[in-house]
C-alpha cells in the first residue's frame, strides 16, 4: 500500500489502526429521489361534472397520508386523502367480506367470502382481476402482507403461505405452515420478510420474497403473538408475560417482562415504529402498559379511563399510539413520547366495530359496513369523510369490473381457481370480475359549483351555501357533508361550526336530468373572521354570490351554560334562526349524548341534563332547522365537562399582525369564577408574551404551523383547557424563517442504516428530497426507500454514504449538511473450537453473521528446525475447519480474524501434543479458554480417518495451491506461507506471487501434514 492510500485509510476511521486492504475505488453518482405529488383542492370549490369512463392518472404517496379504504356492502375501495378529507378515487372491487393493505400508493384487497385477492394500481387506480388463491370455492380467511419484494397471502384455514408477484398476483411459491393467522401470528419486516408462529411446533419460520422457508431457534407459546418493533420482530407472550426480540437470523435476544394478567383475552399488543417499546392495551382493566426493552422494564402504565370497555387493536402514526374504543364510538389519542392522553374525539355511534389504517401522519378510521369515515389528525380533531353517497352508492367510480376473458377454469361467479405454486412461465392468471355495482347515471360536461356567502368564518356564525348548475340546470335535490361530523340536504343549506379549523363541505347533488355530481368547497372557521353585516346575521363576503340576500333559512344556536360539573344541565336555544322565503316548521335538537328531542311543529327551545361523565368530555349540541320548502339548516355549540370547582372552559380571539398574533382570552360560561389565564403551544420554540391579564403575543422562530391551548384556572388552582387552535404563519402572513433541516444516522444494524431529519417540520407542512453519493457506487444490490423525513439504506458490503436532503415548506427551502453513514457494524466475536484425536488436531469455527465481512486473515503456527514456524494470509472464504496431523511434542496453534471497515474480533488457540511414551492428550469438550461451538456444543467433531492430509467439505483455504505430501525421509511442512502475523495484528496482505517455501526439516521430529476447509 502506498502511502496515498494508507492516508485515505486512515482518514476515514481516525480510531483504527490501518487495515491492510488495497485502495478502495471511489465514484460519486447524484441520485434526486422522485417525491410524490401532494394532491390539493381545485380552487373556488367548482366540481365538474365528469362521464364515469375515466380520471387522469396520478399518484398518491404513502408519506403524504392516503389511504384504501375498503367498503363490504356495496364492493368498493376508496382512496382518501388525509390532509383534505377529500375522496381522490372510488374503484369497485367485488363486493364480499373485504379487508385491505397498503404498500406504497397500492392497494391488495382481500375478499375473504370469494377467497380472493386483487391489486388497486395507485398511479391509474385500474383494478386488476381478482386472483383467487387454494381450488376451495368456500370463503377462506385470508391475509396479504404486501412487501416491495413480494405479496405474501396468508391462509388462516389451510396453514398455506402463498408467495406472489406484488404487481401481478402470479404465484411464486407455496409454503405449508400452521400460521397463526388473525391472532398476531404474521408478520412482514422492514427488509421484506414474512415472519410466522407455526402453530404445529411453536416454532418461528421466516420466509424470503422468493418463498424460501428458514426455521430460525427462537419459539412462542400458544398464546404467543408476532409484533414489529423498530422494523425487526418481537414475540409478545401475553400469558408468560415477557416480550422477547428477535434478530434478523432469528435468534432470540434478551426477554423483558410484560406487566398483563395472564388470563386477561381482552389484551392488544402493538410495536413501537421507531423505538425499543411494546404497548399492551387491556380492555377489561381500562389500561396500557409500556414494556421498554432497551431498560428491560415494563412498570409504566397509564389509565385509560375505559375499564371494560371493547377495546380494539392500537395502531400509531407520527409518535402517537391510537386506540379504538368500541364500547363509545371514541379514539383513544396517546402520545407515546411524553406518555400522555392526547385526545379522546367520538368518530362513530357507541358499540360500531370499525378498523383504524395508519398512513403518513394521519390515522384513518373506517366503518366497512357503511359510508363513514374520517381522519384523526395527531391532536386528535377529526374530519368526517363520506365514501360514497349513500343515497347513490355506485356513482363516481373511476374503476369498474373487468371483462376480462380466459381459458382457465372458473366457477359459477366467474372467478378463476390459482393454485400455487404455477410453473415460472406460466402466464398471469387472468380472472373475470363479476359487475357487482350499478353504473352511474349518464352525466354532461358542465358543471356545479357551491356558492357561498362567506369562504372565511368566526367560530358559531353561519354560512349559507347554495348549490348551481353551470348550464342553469335545475338541482332536484342534494345531500352536504359539513366536515364536522354533521349533515344537511336541499339545494341551499346554512351551517356554523363550533371549533376552529379548515372544513372541508361535500355535496352530493342530483340535477334534473338524471346526472350526479359532488362538488367541494373549504370553509376556514377560526376567532378571527369578519363580523356579519349589520342587520343580515349573515356573513356576507363582499362580492359574493349571494350579494347579500337574506332569502335563507339560517339555523342560529345558544347552548348555556357552555360548560360545568356533572351532573349539568344546559338550555339550548335556536329562536335566533331567521326564515328564508318558507316559513319555519320545526327545530329537532340533538345533545351529542344519544339524547334527542324535537321535530316537526316543536318548540325552539329545548333543556337537557349530564349525569354524568369525565372531566373533558365534550358533546356537541345541534339543531336541525326545517322550513316548509324541506330546506334544513344546522347549527352546533359543543358543551364540555369539567370537574367541580373546576372553571368553564376558555374562548380566545387571534389577531395575526406582521410577525406576530394577538391572543385575546374570555371566560366561559358556567363553574368556578375564572381568576388568570395561561397560553400554551406545542411547539418549543414558539416565544408566548403576557401583554395583560387577558391579552397574549405569539412569536414563531420558524414557518411550521402549531396550535396553541387557552387554560382557565380557578382560585382553588383547578384548571380547564380550551381546544387547541392551529396557527399557521404562512397562511395567517406571519413572518417567519424556514429551518435548515439536520440530519442524524441511527438504527445501524450491520447491513444497513436510517437517516432521519431530527428536526422534522409540523406533519405534511415541508416535503423532502433526497440525494446521496455512495462510495464506488449506487449499484451492487445497493437498496435505497424513502419515507418522508427518513430514507433507508440496505447495503451489500461496507461502502460509505453521504447523504444530504432538501426540505420545502412554508417560507422557502433549505439544504441540511451533508452526514456520512456505513451499514456495517463491528463482527461479533468469532467462535472457535478443538478436537484431538491422537496427533490429528482439528479446529472449527463458526464466523459472524451480524454484518458484513470484507477480509478473513488466517494463521498456523508449527514446530520448525529453528523453533515455531508458521504461515497464512488473507482470504474471503475461510471455510469452517482446519486439521493438522502433527508430532508428538510439537505444539500447534491457529489464528482467525474478521474485519471489515468498523472493525475487527478474532480468535487463537494453541495446544501442545503429548511426547512419545506419554499419555493421549484428552480430548476436551469445553476448553476453558475457548468458546463454545454452537454448531458442535460437545466439542467432539470428528475428523476424516486415515493419515496424510485430511480436508473438511466446507469451502477452501486462503491459498488456491494445495499443500504437496511430505517428502521422504525427511518430510516438512509445505502450505504456501509467508511472514506469520502479530499475535494481536492482522497479517499483511499476500504478496502477487509467493514461492514456495520449505522451512528446515526438525530433527529428529516428523512435521505436520495439514488440510482446512
Amino acid at each position: 500500500m502506498t502511502r496515498p492510500e494508507k492516508g485515505i485509510r486512515d482518514m476515514r476511521h481516525p480510531n483504527r489502526e490501518p487495515l491492510h486492504r488495497g485502495l478502495l475505488h471511489r465514484g460519486r453518482l447524484l441520485l434526486l429521489l422522485r417525491l410524490a405529488v401532494v394532491l390539493g383542492l381545485v380552487a373556488g370549490g367548482l366540481a365538474v361534472v365528469s362521464r364515469g369512463g375515466g380520471v387522469s392518472a396520478r399518484q398518491l404517496s404513502a408519506e403524504d397520508g392516503a389511504a384504501w379504504l375498503v367498503s363490504s356492502a356495496t364492493g368498493q375501495a376508496a382512496l382518501v386523502d388525509g390532509a383534505s378529507s377529500q375522496v381522490v378515487a372510488r374503484v369497485a372491487v367485488g363486493t364480499g367480506e373485504l379487508s385491505s393493505a397498503q404498500a406504497g400508493p397500492n392497494a391488495y384487497v382481500v375478499n375473504s367470502t370469494a377467497g380472493s385477492v386483487l391489486r388497486v394500481d395507485g398511479a391509474t387506480f385500474a383494478p386488476t382481476d381478482p386472483v383467487r388463491f387454494g381450488t376451495s370455492t368456500a370463503a377462506r380467511r385470508l391475509q396479504v402482507f404486501p412487501t416491495k419484494q413480494a405479496a405474501f397471502v396468508v391462509d388462516g384455514q389451510s396453514g398455506l403461505v402463498t408467495t406472489a408477484d406484488p404487481d401481478t398476483l402470479q404465484a411464486r411459491g407455496l409454503q405449508s405452515i400452521a400460521a397463526r393467522a388473525g391472532a398476531g401470528g404474521v408478520v412482514a419486516d422492514d427488509a421484506g420478510r414474512l415472519w410466522l408462529i407455526d402453530r404445529a411446533g411453536g416454532g418461528i419460520v421466516r420466509l424470503d420474497e422468493r418463498g424460501r422457508k428458514v426455521r430460525t431457534p427462537a419459539t412462542a407459546s400458544d398464546g404467543g403473538r408476532l409484533v414489529l418493533v423498530a422494523g425487526r420482530p418481537a414475540v409478545v407472550d401475553a400469558a408468560a408475560r415477557t416480550v422477547l426480540p428477535l434478530g434478523d437470523d432469528g435468534a432470540p435476544g434478551a426477554r423483558t417482562c410484560l406487566d398483563t394478567l395472564p388470563a386477561d383475552d381482552s389484551v392488544a399488543v402493538l410495536g413501537d415504529q421507531s423505538r425499543p417499546r411494546v404497548y399492551a392495551v387491556s380492555g377489561q382493566r381500562g389500561t396500557l402498559v409500556i414494556s421498554d426493552l432497551a431498560a428491560g422494564s415494563c412498570d409504566t402504565v397509564l389509565d385509560l379511563a375505559a375499564a371494560g370497555h371493547t377495546l380494539g387493536q392500537p395502531r400509531q402514526a407520527a409518535g402517537r399510539v391510537f386506540i379504538p374504543d368500541f364500547t363509545d364510538g371514541r379514539v383513544i389519542v396517546l402520545d407515546a413520547a411524553d406518555r400522555r392522553i392526547v385526545a379522546r374525539p367520538e368518530v362513530l355511534p357507541a358499540g360500531t366495530r370499525f378498523e383504524l389504517v395508519a398512513q403518513g401522519p394521519y390515522m384513518f378510521f373506517n366503518d366497512p359496513g357503511s359510508f363513514r369515515a374520517g381522519a384523526i389528525r395527531l391532536d386528535g380533531s377529526v374530519r368526517v369523510i363520506e365514501k360514497y353517497n349513500p343515497d347513490r352508492p355506485g356513482a363516481g367510480l373511476t374503476g369498474g369490473a373487468g371483462n376480462g376473458e380466459t381459458d382457465q377454469p372458473r366457477d359459477d361467479n366467474g372467478m378463476q381457481n390459482v393454485s400455487a405454486p404455477l410453473p415460472p412461465t406460466a402466464p398471469a392468471p387472468r380472472v373475470t370480475r363479476p359487475k357487482t355495482v350499478p353504473p352511474a347515471a349518464p352525466v354532461g360536461n358542465t358543471g356545479v359549483a357551491i356558492q357561498v356567502s362567506a369562504s372565511r368564518a368566526g367560530v358559531g356564525r353561519p354560512v349559507t351555501l347554495r348549490l348551481v348548475a353551470r348550464d342553469g340546470t335545475r338541482i332536484a335535490g342534494a345531500t352536504w357533508s359539513f366536515g364536522d361530523g354533521t349533515t344537511g340536504g336541499g339545494a341551499q343549506a346554512s351551517h356554523a361550526w363550533s371549533q376552529p379549523g379548515d372544513y372541508l363541505v361535500i355535496a352530493h347533488a342530483t340535477l334534473a336530468d338524471g346526472r350526479h355530481a359532488a362538488p367541494a368547497v373549504r370553509i376556514t372557521v377560526d376567532q378571527t373572521a369578519p363580523p356579519p353585516v349589520p342587520g343580515t346575521g349573515v356573513d356576507v363576503q363582499p362580492g359574493g354570490p349571494d350579494n347579500g340576500s337574506t332569502d335563507a333559512l339560517v339555523a342560529r344556536l345558544t347552548v348555556t351554560p357552555a360548560s360545568g360539573a356533572a351532573p349539568l344541565q344546559v338550555a339550548a336555544d335556536a329562536t335566533g334562526s331567521t326564515a328564508g322565503t318558507a316559513p319555519i316548521t320545526g327545530y329537532a335538537f340533538d345533545f351529542g349524548d344519544g339524547t334527542t328531542s324535537g321535530g316537526p311543529g316543536a318548540a325552539a327551545t329545548a333543556t337537557h341534563t349530564y349525569e354524568a361523565g369525565a372531566a373533558g368530555t365534550t358533546f356537541t349540541v345541534s339543531v336541525a332547522v326545517t322550513d316548509e320548502a324541506g330546506n334544513v339548516s344546522r347549527a352546533s355549540q359543543p358543551v364540555t365537562l369539567t370537574d367541580a370547582g373546576a372553571p368553564p372552559v376558555p374562548t380566545m380571539t387571534v389577531t395575526a399582525d406582521v410577525d406576530r398574533w394577538r391572543v385575546n382570552a374570555q371566560a366561559g360560561t358556567g363553574g368556578a369564577p375564572t381568576t388568570r389565564f395561561a397560553l400554551t403551544a406545542d411547539l418549543p420554540d414558539v416565544t408566548i408574551t403576557p401583554v395583560s391579564d387577558t391579552a397574549f403575543d405569539v412569536v414563531p422562530t420558524s414557518c411550521a404551523a402549531f396550535t396553541v391551548t387557552l387554560t382557565a384556572y380557578a382560585d382553588s388552582g383547578a384548571s380547564t383547557p380550551s381546544a387547541p387552535q392551529s396557527l399557521d404563519p404562512q397562511a395567517d402572513g406571519v413572518s417567519c424563517t424556514f429551518e435548515k433541516p439536520i440530519l442524524a444516522v441511527k438504527a445501524v444494524d450491520g447491513f444497513g442504516f436510517t437517516v432521519a431529519v431530527s428536526n422534522p417540520g409540523a406533519a405534511g407542512s415541508v416535503s423532502y428530497q433526497w440525494s446521496y453519493t455512495a462510495e464506488g457506487g449506487d449499484g451492487g444490490g445497493l437498496g435505497v426507500e424513502t419515507a418522508g423525513d427518513q430514507i433507508h439504506f440496505r447495503t451489500p458490503d461496507c461502502r460509505l454514504i453521504t447523504v444530504t436532503v432538501t426540505a420545502t415548506g412554508p417560507g422557502g427551502s433549505a439544504t441540511s449538511e451533508p452526514v456520512t453513514g456505513m451499514g456495517c457494524t463491528v463482527p461479533d466475536p468469532i467462535v472457535l473450537s478443538r478436537t484431538v484425536v491422537g496427533t490429528r488436531i482439528t479446529w472449527t469455527w463458526a464466523l459472524p453473521s451480524n454484518t458484513h465481512v470484507e477480509n478473513y486473515f488466517v494463521s498456523h503456527s508449527y514446530p520448525g528446525a529453528g523453533g515455531e514456524d508458521g504461515d497464512g494470509g488473507a482470504t474471503t472464504e475461510p471455510g469452517t475447519s482446519y486439521t493438522v496431523d502433527g508430532i508428538p511434542g510439537g505444539t500447534y496453534g491457529f489464528g482467525i480474524i474478521a474485519e471489515n471497515a468498523a472493525g475487527r474480533s478474532s480468535a487463537h488457540d494453541e495446544v501442545t501434543l503429548p511426547g512419545e511414551g506419554t499419555s493421549p492428550l484428552p480430548n476436551p469438550t469445553d476448553p476453558p479458554d475457548l468458546p463454545q461451538d454452537p454448531q458442535d456444543p460437545d466439542g467432539n467433531g470428528d475428523p476424516p480417518p486415515g493419515p496424510g492430509p485430511t480436508t473438511s467439505s466446507s469451502s477452501p483455504p486462503p491459498s488456491s495451491d494445495p499443500p504437496p505430501p511430505p517428502p521422504d525421509p525427511e518430510p516438512e511442512p509445505s502450505t504456501p506461507v509467508q511472514d506469520p502475523p502479530p499475535a494481536e495484528d492482522p497479517p499483511p496482505p499476500p504478496p502477487e506471487s509467493v514461492p514456495e517455501q520449505q522451512p528446515p526439516p526438525p530433527e529428529p521430529e516428523q512435521p505436520p501434514a495439514a488440510t482446512s476447509g
